[in-house]
């Protein structure tokens, strides 16, 4: 290394020495300073001493009035230089980051901003600019200018002031950060008490969970918080009306009785507090002033908090003041979630009933179907009810009876409780009249007859019912207006069992005709309910009776098992989790040798 390049060397070296412990004391005195004009000129001190300078400033942004003014400055004669700064010159600045020549700023915006205030630039005797930013905006602006002796700006130099300008900007924030919470401390103490108050009530409340319990309590609190002699709280039902609760010393025990009732549905749509200390006494209960407010829950407007005739020390009556109403709505909101809270936790109760139910209902619905599958030589079977609810419409049944096996599939109108009732209905029927009712077609018209007398004239069932005779390989069949069965041949052909009559329960009398069909080794039997074929992906598309179909002919030659495997698994990757939209129900049979 050269002595030039050690001397340059040693003398950076000094610099950064002298500016690190200087930008140390800085920043101490930043820190603990009450205002930040001295913490300012002592930042200019630094930047004029570690770079040589001999004019200097530093500008803060003021947001309101969208200018930059000088605030502290060494060596320029007018200190009342101000730069109007437009919001998008401002983000231009904040972009620009560290520090630039004004001679050639950084984009077309600076360029012309600077170009329009080179007056004030040149008063300002700026050659470097460095914006100060912290991540919440713009705070200003430090301007320098030339060097002693015309040097150059090093890149020492430039760094040195975007250190500065950084620990500046912090500084800067930091101060206008306690400044704001010093103002407003007095007013954090004053409210504390209040805060400390709606806590405990908020605690006191937020146990209560039976709506008339706890609207006494929230009332008794909203008494006691505003020195109230009367109140009373309204619930808001459905649709949109308004229930007396709770009330103190009220002369009514509905809102009916309260002639400006009208007025509190208003507040009510609105969810607005109201003030009168001049009311009607003839028109309002009585009460000569009054203050209503809303209870606000997390979701709507849960109801009101009415109280009247605040009363002072001396046994006479004041006026409710807003500080009345600050203090009342915001016990309001929590009297709102609490009424919320206590309306959600008696929908759980509810809810959590009505799942136990439910899931009784379930079980009895399982429990109904074959506990296994029937053993038919000559006869494959694999069978499934796949419910979209807790309990379902569908149902499959088998009956082993001396003169074969009957079997059967139905789908109920509707969904849920209703839809399951019927299924006991109807498993009840077919097992009662199975044994002594040798004819399909008469069976049914059997059952028909019972659906119609015991259930609603708008609910009905979808069946369809055979027997099989394995010796013969006889399959006989009767359709009560449900889904064509299918049976795949061997060869691919496709047959549907059309024959029968109408639903069941439609009609009180319903002719039924039966069809048979002898079976072969390999035919393929499939009996299903429309939550099969008509099962929907996220898209509303539909499976459809060509893609269901075309499973089945083309896995013919598998076992039942299989054919039913495959039909559940293309339906599954179909729907790709799409909701259930329907109970589904699948029976699928194969002859064999």
């Amino acid at each position: 290394m050269s002595s030039d390049d050690q001397s340059a060397a040693a003398i950076l070296k000094e610099k950064l020495l002298y500016s690190i412990q200087s930008l140390t004391e800085i920043g101490e005195e930043l820190s603990g300073a009450e205002e930040f004009a001295s913490p300012s000129r002592a930042v200019l001190h630094l930047i004029m001493g570690s770079i040589v300078i001999s004019k200097a400033a530093i500008m803060l942004y003021d947001e309101e009035n969208l200018e930059l003014r000088i605030f502290t400055s060494r060596g320029i004669d007018d200190s009342s230089i101000a730069f109007r700064l437009k919001r998008k010159d401002r983000d231009a600045l904040m972009a620009a980051g560290g520090p630039f020549p004004v001679s050639d700023p950084p984009g077309e915006r600076l360029q012309k901003f600077f170009a329009e205030h080179a007056d004030e630039l040149e008063r300002l005797h700026s050659h470097v600019w460095v914006p100060l930013c912290v991540k919440s905006g713009l705070l200003g602006a430090v301007s320098v200018s030339k060097k002693f002796m015309g040097g150059e700006y090093e890149d020492v130099d430039l760094e040195l002031l975007n250190i500065i300008a950084k620990q500046l900007s912090i500084s800067l924030s930091n101060f206008r950060l306690i400044r704001n919470l010093k103002s407003t401390n007095f007013q954090l103490n004053r409210k504390l008490l209040e805060l400390e108050t709606l806590y405990d009530l908020g605690i006191a409340i937020g146990t209560l969970m039976e709506v008339r319990e706890l609207s006494e309590q929230i009332l008794i609190n909203a008494v006691g918080l505003t020195d109230a002699s009367a109140g009373m709280i309204a619930i808001k039902t459905d649709p949109g009306g308004l229930l007396l609760t709770a009330g103190i010393n009220m002369p009514v025990e509905d809102l009916s009785g309260i002639e400006g009732s009208e007025q509190l549905q208003v507040l009510l749509e609105r969810g607005e507090s109201w003030i009168d200390n001049q009311a009607d006494p003839e028109t309002s209960l009585g009460f000569s002033k009054l203050l209503i407010v809303p209870m606000k829950g997390q979701h709507e407007i849960q109801g009101l908090i009415g109280l009247a005739d605040k009363e002072s020390r001396s046994g006479g009556l004041l006026d409710f003041t807003s500080d009345d109403e600050r203090l009342l709505i915001n016990f309001g909101m929590q009297a709102g979630v609490a009424i919320e809270n206590a309306k959600f936790y008696a929908e759980s109760v509810e809810k959590e009933k009505l799942e136990r139910e439910l899931q009784v209902a379930a079980s009895i619905q399982q429990n109904l179907l074959p506990d296994k599958l029937p053993d038919i030589p000559s006869l494959e079977i694999a069978a499934t009810t796949i419910p979209s609810r807790a309990v379902g419409g569908d149902h499959y049944d088998f009956i082993e009876r001396e003169d074969g096996t009957l079997f059967s599939i139905a789908d109920v109108s509707g969904k849920g409780i209703p839809a399951a009732l019927l299924v006991s209905l109807l498993h009840a029927t077919f097992h009662a009249h199975a044994e002594d009712e040798s004819d399909l077609s008469s069976l049914v018209g059997r059952i028909s007859r019972s659906v119609y007398a015991s259930s609603l004239s708008n609910k009905f069932i979808t069946f369809a019912l055979a027997s099989f005779d394995p010796e013969r390989r006889v399959l006989t069949s009767v359709n009560a207006g449900h889904n064509y069965p299918l049976i795949v041949s061997g060869s691919g052909e496709i047959k549907r069992l059309r024959c029968g009559g109408l639903a069941l329960g439609l009609l009180p009398e319903s002719r039924y005709e039966q069809e048979e069909v002898v079976l072969r080794p390999g035919d393929v039997i499939v009996y299903f309910t429309d939550g099969v074929n008509e099962s929907f992906n996220a898209k509303e598309e539909e499976f459809g009776d060509e893609r269901f179909e075309r499973i089945i002919v083309e896995r013919r030659g598998d076992s039942a098992r299989e054919i039913f495997d495959a039909i559940l698994e293309a339906i599954r990757e179909f729907t790709a989790g799409a909701p259930q939209h329907d109970d589904l129900t699948l029976v699928v049979m194969k002859c064999t040798e």
